[in-house]
């Protein structure tokens, strides 16, 4: 076990950084945390000022993270830091690091190659890791040709202390949470049928689109999120192509909230829970729009056996922790 352990990332309420950060803590680890948006504006504040201010001053605010960061390292000594993605981070600090005798171990949510959530400067760092941990265990081959040296596969999860029922009444038909995309939206409203939307970006969407469903485009908090899971009789979960998903946060979120989730069947997701009994899948647009509109199935009963699956095959956050040390001892 490592004695003392470093995390780099952005931290507030439900973020990656942040529960590792607490978890850790509750485990007895001696951790610390480097918050890089403590200088990187448009992160936490996303006012239009600190989006002008981030775009205008991005290398000069770069180039501060990687000074701070260092110093950060050279005062408290950590035996190995967690970067959570590190997009910022150049490769000149991560070898400074490793001169250290510091072992790093980068967890990014996201694929290194979907230049929607990457850039040219992470990519080029994979080799200065000892560990990558992914939760795409189909594309390790190919970071390994791009010089990753060992890749761990943790994959989603659900945090106990944010998502858990709260006996609230069933009051939305069916629901989508999530960012927006144009393939999202083509393939809700392909559905036909009247949807409550929330998440980042759906001010985007087409005018029609926003007519024809309840559209919130407001970010919501965990919280927030997993009450709406409960109240949704049906929550459809659509995984980010771009990212080349097999599973997602939603998929484990959504039972663990008490929620009936209606996600695609792939190798992935009919090995967690089971179609028709514990959740509903589907293959198609055609296939989703079936099991909305002509489902006949006690939504409650499935619902419940969809929970207490997630809860007993162990894939809470405070899980996936433990499997991340095991693996890095």
């Amino acid at each position: 076990m490592f004695k003392k352990i470093g995390i780099y990332g952005e931290s507030w309420t439900g973020t990656l950084p942040q529960l590792l950060h607490s978890n850790l803590q509750d485990k007895g680890v001696e951790v610390s945390l480097f918050d890089y948006s403590d200088i990187m504006p448009g992160i936490k504040n996303r006012t239009l000022v600190s989006k002008i201010m981030r775009r205008l001053f991005y290398k000069i605010y770069v180039v501060l993270i990687n000074i701070n960061f260092l110093k950060y390292v050279y005062d408290n000594n950590p035996d190995v830091i967690i970067v959570i993605k590190g997009l910022d981070i150049r490769v000149d600090t991560l070898e400074k690091i490793k001169r250290e005798g510091v072992k790093l171990i980068n967890w990014n949510p996201d694929d290194f190659f979907n230049m929607k959530n990457s850039n040219k400067n992470l990519i080029t760092s994979i080799n200065q890791y000892d560990v990558i941990i992914s939760s795409r265990p189909h594309l390790f081959e190919k970071y390994y040709k791009f010089g990753a040296n060992k890749m761990i596969f943790i994959d989603w999860y659900y945090v106990s202390e944010l998502h858990f029922p709260q006996n609230k009444k069933k009051d939305i038909e069916i629901s989508f949470v999530g960012s927006w995309s144009e393939y999202r939206e083509k393939f809700i409203d392909q559905i036909g049928v009247k949807f409550v939307i929330k998440g980042s970006g759906w001010e985007k969407s087409a005018l029609e689109f926003k007519k024809r469903h309840d559209v919130d485009p407001r970010i919501l908090s965990q919280r927030e999120m997993s009450e709406i899971f409960e109240r949704s009789c049906i929550n459809l979960n659509i995984l980010t192509l771009d990212n080349s998903d097999l599973s997602n946060l939603r998929f484990f979120e959504v039972p663990a909230s008490g929620g009936l989730l209606l996600t695609e069947k792939n190798s992935v997701s009919v090995s967690y829970l089971e179609d028709k009994k514990e959740c509903f899948m589907y293959s198609s647009v055609e296939e989703a729009r079936k099991i909305i509109i002509n489902n006949n199935s006690d939504l409650d009963v499935i619902s419940k056996a969809g929970y207490l699956r997630i809860k007993k095959d162990c894939h809470s956050f405070s899980d996936r922790v433990i499997e991340l040390l095991k693996s890095i001892a």
